[in-house]
């Protein structure tokens, strides 16, 4: 409300503001700039001062400075909210990768089961494996094949022993039937009809063969192996 510069009477004025007026001739009251609170007013002043010269320093009014200010705001709510969905796409994309492996591997292992764990079944059923030769053989030899991806196809690779490098018959990679020739060689009593011995060579006796194998060939058989080759009849030789 503003301030009436001369009034009849005080009575008419809210209680604060009285104090502001001092009585003149004829009964009246003036506003009295004695009364007045200066030094609030100076300081009002000084501030709106200095803030008009930052406002003329930046090239912007008042107005145009809020707006300014406002605009900043909104931009970086919207910053922060794309940073926000980056994030959820983000973390998204790598949960649906993670998924796809996933189904990306089981989809291997059931396409490796069934091209090498159909073709190694096979080929010990046509060397006349024992159904324990099936048992252990069958998930044995499948580790010696790796099965990759080259131009476009699948191609088996069969490896050797060690199951690192791959197993090279006349120097030509070797075959599925190559693989259980020496699963033959190796372990001759998981084979019916088989007269194969072990790594070592048939020696004749008078009229019978005996089965030998070196110490050293022996030796570096894993325990399960050596207990197939002295079931097998083979004798161990230095």
């Amino acid at each position: 409300m503003p301030l009436e510069f001369e009034v009849d009477s005080l009575d008419a004025l809210p209680e604060p503001l009285r104090e502001l007026y001092a009585s003149i001739d004829g009964g009246k009251f003036r506003l009295s700039v004695e009364n007045l609170p200066t030094a609030g007013l100076k300081s009002a002043l000084e501030k709106e001062r200095a803030d008009n010269k930052a406002f003329k320093k930046l090239g912007k009014t008042p107005d145009e400075l809020r707006t300014l200010l406002d605009r900043e705001a909104e931009l970086a709510e919207k910053s922060a909210n794309i940073e926000a969905l980056t994030r959820q796409a983000a973390a998204q994309s790598e949960a649906a990768k993670v998924t796809l492996q996933a189904e990306l591997t089981a989809s291997r292992a059931s396409e490796r089961a069934a091209i090498v764990g159909a073709t190694i079944a096979q080929a010990l059923a046509n060397a006349n494996a024992t159904p324990e030769g099936h048992d252990l053989l069958a998930e044995r030899l499948s580790a010696r094949v790796s099965l990759e991806t080259k131009d476009g196809k699948r191609v088996a690779t069969i490896l050797a022993r060690d199951g690192k490098t791959p197993m090279l018959v006349a120097g030509k990679p070797a075959s599925f039937t190559d693989l259980i020739n020496d699963a033959q060689r190796q372990f001759p009593s998981l084979f019916q009809g088989t007269g194969a011995g072990g790594g070592g060579s048939p020696v004749k006796q008078g009229d019978q063969v005996a089965k030998i194998m070196k110490r050293t060939e022996y030796d570096g058989l894993s325990p399960f192996e050596q207990a197939s080759t002295i079931k097998s009849g083979i004798k161990i030789v230095d």
